[in-house]
């Protein structure tokens, strides 16, 4: 799905297409519910807050974990681990950071391989153990499974970390200037 060259975008989208699918995306709400009242429980007993940083950037790792299977502890490591993905694609970048993202990016693979085995092993309702049956109908390749498994995390979290931030700096702003 990086390259988004046909056929290979086609076969890779079919794969997930159930998964996102209307009915199954309605059936994510309460797991995306919890994850929600969960970081706000986590944030009430404080005086303030960083909403980018506490809410709307740490939110999506939690959901984008639980979807994917992995345990919560992960959330945190993908986040790291996406922060220097994306700063590694970024025109500007330096070659540490570059580098950086390359670890990541490796780490972060041997990851899921680890996730992958295990679903194999103990099948669950994730999309790891998804992509793994993928994987054993021959529809897609370990190395594109794995490819996906970063995609997901990485891109989920950016586009929604980002429209969390807008929303909720829309919502603040005086109704006149909505």
């Amino acid at each position: 799905m990086w390259s988004g060259a046909p056929p290979d975008h086609g076969r890779l989208r079919g794969v997930l297409q159930d998964a996102f699918s209307a009915p199954r995306v309605r059936a994510m709400q309460p797991l995306v519910s919890a994850a929600l009242r969960e970081s706000l429980d986590t944030l009430a007993p404080r005086t303030g807050f960083d909403v980018v940083e506490d809410l709307a950037s740490r939110l999506p790792f939690e959901v984008v974990s639980r979807l994917m299977g992995a345990e919560m502890d992960d959330a945190v490591r993908f986040g790291e681990y996406s922060a220097q993905i994306v700063r590694a694609l970024d025109l500007r970048t330096t070659t540490a950071a570059y580098a950086a993202g390359q670890q990541a990016a490796v780490a972060m693979a041997e990851h899921f391989r680890g996730v992958a085995a295990r679903r194999r092993r103990s099948p669950r309702e994730d999309l790891v153990t998804l992509l793994v049956a993928a994987e054993r109908d021959a529809r897609i390749s370990e190395q594109e499974m794995i490819a996906t498994c970063l995609l997901l995390t990485v891109a989920g979290h950016e586009t929604t970390s980002h429209f969390l931030s807008y929303g909720i700096h829309q919502l603040l702003l005086p109704p006149a200037q909505l």
